[in-house]
């Protein structure tokens, strides 16, 4: 449930895809039944909210600051910073 709070109001594609399914606010989820309410997102609706927002989207639940490239990867791909992160092999390159 915690992750819902701070997802929800934060990520703008996953808020308005709640919202159309009537759960616009953390405090819905109450039963089971609200929790399969949720919708499903697929990848190509992944991609379209991409297109449609460059670069990133608007799936996304923290400032585009704290998010890091992931190498390696045959696209690209970011994670969240750690808290305390010093320094990564990657970022030494």
């Amino acid at each position: 449930m915690a992750l819902v709070r701070a997802a929800l109001p934060a990520n703008r594609f996953l808020g308005a895809r709640c919202a159309r399914a009537g759960l616009a606010d953390p405090r819905d989820l109450r039963t089971w039944g609200d929790f399969e309410r949720l919708p499903l997102t697929t990848k190509s609706e992944l991609v379209e909210d991409q297109a449609a927002h460059p670069p990133f989207g608007t799936n996304l639940s923290h400032p585009i600051d704290r998010y890091v490239p992931v190498p390696g990867q045959s696209l690209p791909r970011y994670e969240l910073k750690a808290r305390r992160l010093v320094r990564r092999a990657a970022d030494s390159q």
